[in-house]
């Protein structure tokens, strides 16, 4: 097994990511998310997969260093500019009694992240692995409703991400990303 890092190094992949306003796909709920426009290139390759993706709040980078003494962090815990921070919860968020005050603190010393690739990658993967079932399958396996819109929506916008997935790497690199690489 490979591990998506150095799959992504074998296929030469980067990502640019822009913020977004919704995710097309329909998927989550809007008030709880961060959308994005995701695009994935190849190095030496002209094609791009352009696709969307969506994270909750706590996925969030410093805009400035910051100590954080006073919502539970271990003296001088320092949150590095531009960097994911995943050592710091107030320990009111811990237990669900988060203030009000914690809660503005957090969000003005922190804009949400962009999306990592492995991440993205992962999610794609995932996505597609399924898509060699029927939908009745598909659904069954994954416990929801197979006479649901939302399902047959859901496994539509699969089957097309995992098309285009499969023309952007090629048919070697796609059976690759699918059976030969860890996931996250």
């Amino acid at each position: 097994m490979m591990t998506i890092d150095k799959f992504i190094e074998k296929a030469g992949l980067s990502i640019e990511s822009l913020p977004s306003h919704s995710n097309p796909n329909g998927f989550g709920d809007d008030s709880e998310q961060h959308h994005w426009s995701c695009q994935l290139s190849r190095e030496g390759h002209a094609q791009k997969l352009t696709t969307f993706f969506s994270q909750g709040d706590s996925y969030r980078i410093w805009k400035m260093p910051r100590v954080h003494v006073s919502c539970g962090t271990p003296f001088g815990k320092v949150g590095k500019v531009g960097k994911p921070y995943t050592g710091w919860i107030p320990h009111s968020f811990g237990h669900g009694k988060a203030t009000v005050a914690d809660v503005e603190q957090y969000e003005q010393c922190s804009e949400p992240a962009s999306p990592q690739l492995d991440d993205l990658l992962n999610c794609l993967a995932v996505d597609a692995s399924g898509m060699d079932e029927l939908f009745t399958d598909w659904a069954g396996n994954l416990g929801l409703d197979c006479d649901s819109i939302k399902a047959l929506t859901t496994y539509q916008v699969c089957q097309r991400q995992s098309r285009a997935l499969r023309i952007f790497l090629g048919h070697d690199l796609f059976h690759t990303l699918l059976n030969d690489v860890e996931r996250l």
